[in-house]
């Protein structure tokens, strides 16, 4: 069975909304519900209730967004990748016997998608992230009468 919320915000808080989410996949349960600003489900629910209530949410489509906060948030959400760089540095002394090169690892953590792309999507196309070990993909949507 396929519940649908449109407005999850405008629902007001639902106490057993938690429940229903995290016990409802073993049924055949699916949720599909839409916010427009994350901080609307923190003012109902909380900051840290309404990141627990995100996270029961395991595919996530996101479209565009109009503030940095939710944008970032919605980044966040999607998801950082390691990034490991090799950088090599050479040095020279007065004498040969000084020469050196010297090899570091470097290791970076980076956004899948920034902020930025997320408040500059156009209309019809999200940022998809599927429930599993799946990779991050861009959707663009044709609109049809």
């Amino acid at each position: 069975m396929v519940y649908y919320g449109r407005e999850l915000p405008a629902l007001g808080k639902i106490n057993s909304l938690n429940t229903a989410l995290a016990e409802s996949r073993k049924y055949g349960g699916c949720f599909v519900a839409g916010i427009q600003n994350i901080f609307q489900l923190d003012k109902i629910y909380g900051s840290a209730a309404a990141n627990d209530l995100l996270d029961l949410f395991n595919s996530k489509f996101i479209f565009r967004v109009g503030d940095q906060q939710t944008a970032h948030r919605s980044a966040m959400m999607l998801g950082e990748q390691e990034i490991r760089r090799i950088q090599e540095s050479l040095s020279y002394g007065a004498n040969t016997i000084r020469d050196g090169v010297n090899i570091n690892t470097i290791e970076q953590k980076k956004m899948q998608v920034l902020p930025a792309e997320i408040m500059s999507l156009p209309n019809l196309s999200c940022f998809v992230k599927l429930a599993g070990h799946y990779p991050i993909s861009k959707l663009n949507m044709i609109w049809q009468n």
